[in-house]
């Protein structure tokens, strides 16, 4: 989990690292079902800093409903160099179905 702070970061170095991005790598964003989708891209818009955080950009952060102060879920899949994150409304979103499943409500 991480915080996303007044300028859109959110830290999590253990993620970025796993990913091994490194300072000066291109990043691309993308909104998918209300999740973000980071990727290293040589064409990517935003850059990796000096320190391992990742920026949202504004525009993504606001298609997505994240505010500064509201938390998220960070995974990383190096095998993909992909990094995702769900903010609080998606998680709350994939469990209730997830939920309703389990608890004999419907198919999926």
């Amino acid at each position: 989990m991480g915080t996303i702070d007044t300028s859109g970061r959110i830290a999590n170095r253990a993620v970025v690292e796993a990913l091994g991005w490194l300072p000066g790598d291109r990043l691309e964003f993308r909104v998918e079902s209300g999740t973000i989708v980071v990727q290293a891209r040589p064409d990517g818009l935003a850059e990796m800093g000096r320190k391992p955080y990742v920026a949202i950009p504004a525009p993504v952060r606001h298609r997505c409903g994240l505010r500064c102060g509201d938390r998220a879920l960070v995974v990383g899949c190096p095998a993909n160099q992909t990094l995702v994150i769900h903010s609080v409304a998606v998680l709350d979103h994939m469990l209730c179905e997830h939920h309703a499943f389990l608890m004999g409500g419907g198919e999926r």
